[in-house]
C-alpha cells in the first residue's frame, strides 16, 4: 500500500521547468542571435536535511552555435543565468517579465538586448 501512495505522489508531481527561446541584438541591430534555456524549478527547492550542502542548479543554454552550461537564476517573476564566460569572464542574462532581456558580458564589452517567450 506505501508503494501505490509513493507512486501516486510521484506521478501526481509533474516536474516544473520554465522554457525560454529569446532573440537578441547589439545596437545596431544587424547580426541577431537566438538563445533558448529551461530552469528546473525544483532545483531550487529546500534541501531535504539542513545539514545536506548546498546543491548547484545547472542548465544548458543554447546560444547561437554554441551551447554551455550556466547557474539559473529565478527572482520573482524575473528569469535568467549567470555563467563562466571565455577567458575568465562573466555573463549575464535577464529577462523581466514583460518579456525584455539583456544579455551581458562586460570583459568582452558585450551587450545584447532583447526579447523572450516562455
Amino acid at each position: 500500500m506505501r508503494f501505490v501512495a509513493l507512486v501516486s505522489i510521484l506521478a501526481g508531481s509533474g516536474a516544473t521547468a520554465d522554457s525560454l527561446s529569446c532573440t537578441l541584438c547589439a545596437t545596431p541591430c544587424i547580426d541577431p542571435v537566438s538563445v533558448a534555456f529551461d530552469i528546473d524549478r525544483d532545483q531550487f527547492a529546500p534541501p531535504v536535511n539542513a545539514a545536506d550542502p548546498p546543491r548547484r542548479k545547472v542548465t544548458l543554454v543554447q546560444m547561437g552555435d554554441a551551447r554551455f552550461p550556466a547557474e539559473p537564476i529565478i527572482m520573482g517573476d524575473t528569469r535568467g543565468f549567470w555563467a563562466e564566460g571565455g577567458g575568465g569572464s562573466q555573463v549575464l542574462f535577464i529577462t523581466q517579465p514583460d518579456g525584455t532581456a539583456i544579455f551581458v558580458n562586460e570583459r568582452a564589452g558585450l551587450r545584447l538586448e532583447g526579447t523572450c517567450v516562455g
